[in-house]
């Protein structure tokens, strides 16, 4: 760039010469401005020409640009690759936590209704209510032996969604370490008294667990203790 200015009394003349190298053009400018009013008066194209470049120079990619999209496009399809092949995964994990924490959630939620209704209120896993057998049922258990009856009022009937399920390797084959009732078809459960601490069908203070799974061999816990506090890990 090369520029030429003409000072004066009242104003200055500038006249700019450059070239653009993208199109190899030639191009001048010419601008006048007035110091008494700090106006811009005059700012004009003088004259333009272009050297044309040859088609070959002009077109297409570089080598090095070609180089640097190729190796872009191979970063981004193999994190692509890496995010796809874990995204199942992923969401598997994601809803086995949900369901372990919608068991934490409810087991505390029997337990506040013991406190508050002054009775013994049950959690009872692989429950069977009026033919369906859900993975956890709570109920208030009104005469106290853990033990569900048609009588009694239900307060939530959960089933496992999306591969969650009890862990078989855990637990005796049921993924669950929570003693079993007295029904007829016993099973798994624990209640929580009026003052809100544990009662199972044994005499143990040990923590009892539930081990829950998913299709991806993912493992979550959800442990009572003997308190009737709640615990998920």
């Amino acid at each position: 760039m090369r520029s030429t200015r003409i000072g004066h009394d009242t104003c200055i003349h500038s006249i700019v010469l450059f070239r653009l190298p993208v199109t190899g053009g030639l191009y001048c400018l010419e601008t006048q401005w007035d110091r008494g009013s700090g106006i811009l008066n005059k700012y004009s194209e003088l004259f333009g020409f272009t050297r044309m470049r040859t088609a070959d120079k002009n077109s297409g990619f570089t080598l090095i640009e070609l180089m640097v999209v190729i190796a872009l496009a191979g970063f981004l399809a193999v994190v692509a690759s890496r995010t796809l092949g874990n995204t199942g995964n992923w969401i598997s994990q994601y809803r086995l936590k949900a369901a372990a924490r919608q068991m934490a959630v409810n087991l505390e939620y029997a337990r506040m209704e013991a406190i508050k209704r002054n009775q013994v209120c049950v959690l009872a896993f692989n429950q069977q209510v009026d033919g369906t057998t859900y993975s956890y049922v709570a109920f208030v258990d009104a005469n106290g032996d853990l033990n569900f009856d048609a009588a009694e009022t239900v307060l939530l009937k959960i089933g496992f969604k999306n591969g969650v399920a009890y862990d078989p390797t855990q637990g005796s084959g049921t993924g669950l370490t929570f003693p079993a009732n007295t029904a007829g078809t016993p099973v798994p459960c624990v209640g929580f008294d009026a003052r809100g601490l544990r009662k199972i069908n044994a005499v143990d203070i040990a923590d009892k667990t539930a081990y829950l799974t998913d299709n991806f061999g993912n493992k979550v816990t959800v442990i009572v203790r003997n308190t009737g506090q709640v615990k998920m890990k």
